[in-house]
């Protein structure tokens, strides 16, 4: 039995229709591309607007308006906040528990990618310059391991430089720089001139 009115050619958001196909089904063309049977009440009344691809559109804008969701910068960024804000974090006690905090700026991951940009390479993570300092555009910085290891709390200075940076300069092996400023720390009894 044909249907009362035909919606041959009668497009209802993305849907073309094509032909009745029976049972009040019509045969349509989404926008896609696919092809799509679509009961002809829905059309008409809004329910059906294609074949499945605009509520796919409507999630992917409502759920990542900056498309950055799994980028390395996105979960650096999330893993920041984590770590100050949450007490069920693992490393909350050396970041939220002792103050460090994320600038209101950079409550928005915007925010956050605009200031730093995406990171050079896979070995660069992103590190505060000042340990004791917030995450803030002014000191933070994308940095490899080396470059972090130098700004640690620990990290013995000797005229300004790490004695990794000494070692370099004067050739010789870390190990043995170090060895002979702990051999002459015991001696004079004395302790880190500059202990960063």
């Amino acid at each position: 039995m044909k249907p009362h009115i035909d919606l041959t050619g009668a497009v209802f958001s993305r849907l073309t229709v094509l032909r009745y196909v029976g049972r009040s089904r019509w045969e349509c063309q989404c926008e896609c591309g696919v092809i799509h049977t679509a009961v002809g009440y829905d059309l008409k009344i809004g329910t059906t607007k294609s074949c499945g691809c605009y509520g796919i559109d409507v999630r992917r804008a409502v759920t990542a308006t900056h498309q950055k969701t799994n980028t390395p910068e996105h979960r650096s960024w999330a893993n920041m906040i984590q770590r100050c804000t949450n007490p069920n974090n693992t490393m909350y006690k050396r970041y939220g528990a002792r103050g460090i905090q994320v600038c209101k700026r950079w409550a928005k991951f915007e925010n956050f990618l605009a200031d730093m940009g995406e990171r050079p390479s896979p070995q660069h993570t992103l590190d505060r310059i000042d340990n004791d300092g917030n995450y803030e555009p002014t000191n933070c910085r994308w940095a490899t391991r080396t470059e972090q290891s130098r700004n640690r709390a620990y990290v013995i200075r000797l005229e300004g430089k790490t004695l990794q940076e000494m070692a370099t300069e004067l050739g010789v092996k870390p190990h043995t720089l170090y060895m002979r400023y702990r051999r002459a720390e015991r001696k004079s009894n004395a302790t880190p001139k500059e202990v960063m």
